[in-house]
């Protein structure tokens, strides 16, 4: 399924897939492992790094010093150590420079970071492009700084590099500008924004690239996402155990925070529409929302009188499927509105991703065998609320054929107080979120400024022998982790806290260590071990090839696997998508034909050749073609298209009704006569020294030019004055003809 759902009641394990539900060997009430996954590589205890969130300009190159650029950075800490040689720090300089207004716009996609562009392809990672389109509609700016290294888009082989927050700390992705394209078509595969915008694409290619290939990206969860590129506090509502009134409440309240927010649909009560998306079909409920698929939350509003309580929805299918008690909305780009029964009734779940304003992510890494029991220290300045997290791989970076093999089960008591109260001290807890296997811990803390004390003591007993290394990290104000200076012995900390019972000593003999073989190192720590080479920009841009992620099958899926999106129907094998080519040429997608020719693809455009894109219905069906108005006919002819246009040297556009139809033709404006004579042409003007006076004459209106004040309207200066009638010339007893 294109949206999967770990969370199994204690009777029933189920794996979501493409409409079939089969039973699974294990009964478990808590998770259940779905994807392997592991995303810790090898480096030792570390500076702090920061990052922030918040910037009027999203893309201003001057938001900090960038030799200490993070993901959502905005002012400067500066975290290394004052010896750093120089050499390093312009390194930093230049791989940590961020894409400037023109070359997002010349790259990524003109106008900025706008969510309704976004639409998924062909691809079962609905919750990889709903959270994308969620982060980006309440914080464009977490996406707009995810891009660095904008010198690399220049030339022939233009490179992306990519920022996310992997296992707590921040991971770059270099990929180059190929994706798998249908042939003979400039249409993306997978996802692709509307208007040529580029970054859904770029953002998809680099998130698979970190997980070996496309198909290893089908099924999963917002909230994994959310924590890859924001790393803010996630939570999740599960709809069964919440009232709607307090569902919808909680919704608000996010929203009005600008938090970041998900949902997915299960597929309970469902049955299979085969006359939806354009005859594939899809499963979906009674109300129309489809089933095992993630959809982003805009909000939550009153609709109406009739439906004070709704829920405004967005399919990244770009298809809105609903069928429900609100009628008559528009189903053109995925954007409608659910009763809140409806959606406490067919949604599973509710994901909300805390990015607050201003907060930042200050990382420490520590390394598995000799700093697996530390006592840390930090100072916050900030009275504002923040979070500690102990974080350590998901599953979806493990050996797939692993068969549980490779696992990643942490034992921990991790402690937060203030230094001066170290009794008073928080206990971290596992994070509940809904997740293919969470990876997070988190303790919150109201806030308050002062020096804060963490007693940490993590153990991994099932991947002692392959894994590096696990993070903590603070988000909420700036600050800098460090090993404490109090309690250089982690022990005195561990005795000052007065912890009543030694928790890790019993956990750690509970499971010894069942996988301490060197083999195991290369088998489970595959791609955590790959992490650190996946900037490999300046080796791709030297050639426009990427070896470590080929434009080949390799790089879409198993050759002989199944690809594509289960929820819709769409079965293929990855064969199909081993067909690459440039965003360039994919950039005005497909083009709308000129007349005289029609085509039967709606999504065509008419960007690249001008024109409006015009739809005929032909024996019950629909095509388009790019339509280019012509000029109106001049005075004295007349033209039946309704959509001709007039040039201002050929007059005003002027309907005229000639037998029994309206035609039209370009008409230019006239004198009015003089002071006795009159016209009908309401449009006519009066020369300089005339004032234009309008006379009811048997009923009608009729204008003439008055010696007076000169008229608001000036006469062009090419028009000749009209030349008065003698004063001998009776008035006219009748208008003369127009």
């Amino acid at each position: 399924a294109a949206y999967r759902f770990s969370w199994v009641h204690p009777r029933f394990d189920f794996w979501l897939e493409a409409g079939r539900i089969p039973s699974m060997p294990g009964r478990s009430s808590a998770l259940y492992s779905i994807w392997g996954f592991a995303q810790i590589w090898q480096v030792k205890a570390q500076e702090t790094e920061i990052a922030c969130e918040q910037s009027p300009d999203v893309l201003d190159p001057s938001c900090l010093a960038p030799y200490n650029r993070g993901l959502m950075q905005k002012r400067s800490y500066k975290g290394l150590a004052a010896t750093e040689a120089k050499e390093l720090a312009a390194k930093k300089i230049h791989d940590l420079a961020p894409v400037t207004n023109k070359q997002w716009s010349e790259y990524l996609g003109a106008g900025g970071v706008d969510y309704t562009v976004v639409k998924q392809g062909e691809l079962g990672d609905c919750y990889l492009i709903a959270a994308l389109i969620s982060i980006a509609h309440s914080r464009p700016d977490i996406i707009a700084n995810m891009f660095t290294n904008g010198e690399l888009l220049k030339g022939s082989n233009p490179i992306y590099t990519v920022k996310f927050w992997i296992n707590g700390k921040q991971t770059k992705v270099a990929v180059n500008d190929m994706v798998p394209a249908v042939k003979g078509s400039p249409t993306a595969y997978f996802a692709w924004g509307k208007g040529g915008a580029r970054w859904p694409a770029v953002i998809e290619k680099a998130y698979a690239k970190m997980f070996g290939d496309y198909q290893t990206l089908r099924g999963g969860i917002n909230a994994d996402v959310f924590k890859a590129i924001t790393q803010a506090p996630t939570v999740t509502i599960f709809h069964a155990r919440t009232t709607k009134m307090d569902l919808f409440k909680r919704i608000e309240d996010a929203v009005k925070q600008k938090f970041i927010i998900g949902a997915g649909a299960d597929r309970r009560n469902c049955w299979w529409d085969q006359s939806r998306q354009n005859g594939q079909g899809a499963f979906r409920k009674p109300s129309g929302i489809a089933c095992g698929h993630a959809f982003t939350i805009l909000g939550a509003v009153k609709y109406n009188e009739a439906f004070p309580h709704a829920v405004k929805i967005y399919n990244p299918w770009h298809a809105n499927w609903y069928n429900g008690a609100i009628k008559n909305q528009d189903s053109a780009n995925g954007i409608y509105y659910v009763t809140l029964d409806e959606y406490h009734r067919d949604f599973f779940n509710t994901d909300i991703a805390q990015a607050r304003k201003n907060a930042v992510v200050s990382p420490m890494a520590l390394d598995t065998n000799t700093q697996s029991v530390a006592a840390l220290e930090f100072d916050m300045g900030s009275n504002d609320p923040f979070s500690v997290q102990l974080e350590w791989p998901i599953v979806r970076f493990y050996d797939p054929n692993s068969r549980g093999v490779c696992q990643v089960q942490p034992k921990f008591f991790v402690a937060v107080a203030k230094s001066q109260r170290p009794t008073s001290y928080k206990e971290m807890k596992k994070a509940a979120y809904l997740s293919t296997g969470v990876s997070n811990a988190r303790v919150d803390l109201e806030g308050g400024s002062g020096k804060y004390v963490i007693y940490v003591d993590v153990k991994f007993p099932r991947a002692r022998s392959w894994l590096k290394e696990f993070v903590i990290n603070v988000y909420g104000a700036p600050t800098k982790l460090q090993p404490s200076r109090q309690y250089t012995d982690p022990a005195d900390l561990y005795q000052a806290m007065g912890v009543q019972q030694n928790l890790m000593e019993e956990a750690s003999d509970v499971a010894a260590d069942t996988d301490d073989d060197v083999a195991m190192e290369g088998r489970c720590g595959y791609y955590i071990d790959r992490l650190s080479k996946l900037n490999n920009g300046q080796e791709i841009a030297s050639s426009g090839r990427d070896p470590l992620f080929p434009e080949s099958i390799q790089s879409i899926g198993r050759p002989g696997g199944k690809c594509g999106d289960g929820s819709r129907g769409i079965h293929s094998t990855c064969g199909k998508y081993n067909n690459w080519k440039s965003m360039t040429v994919l950039k005005d997608g497909v083009q709308c034909p000129p007349p005289p020719h029609w085509s039967p693809y709606a999504a065509c455009n008419c960007r690249r050749q001008g024109g409006k894109k015009s739809r005929l219905n032909h024996r019950g069906k629909v095509y388009y073609q790019c339509y280019k108005p012509k000029p109106c006919a001049p005075e004295g002819s007349v033209s039946r298209n309704a959509e001709c246009y007039c040039r201002p040297e050929d007059g005003k556009k002027t309907p005229v009704n000639h037998k029994g139809a309206v035609w039209y033709q370009c008409r230019k404006p006239r004198p009015c006569p003089i002071w006795r004579t009159m016209t009908s042409n309401a449009g006519c003007y009066c020369n300089k020294g005339y004032m234009k006076k309008k006379v009811d004459h048997h009923g009608k209106d009729y204008f003439t030019c008055k010696e007076g004040q000169p008229p608001a309207t000036q006469s062009p200066a090419t028009k000749p004055p009209v030349t008065q009638p003698p004063a001998t010339q009776p008035p006219a007893t009748q208008p003369p003809a127009t």
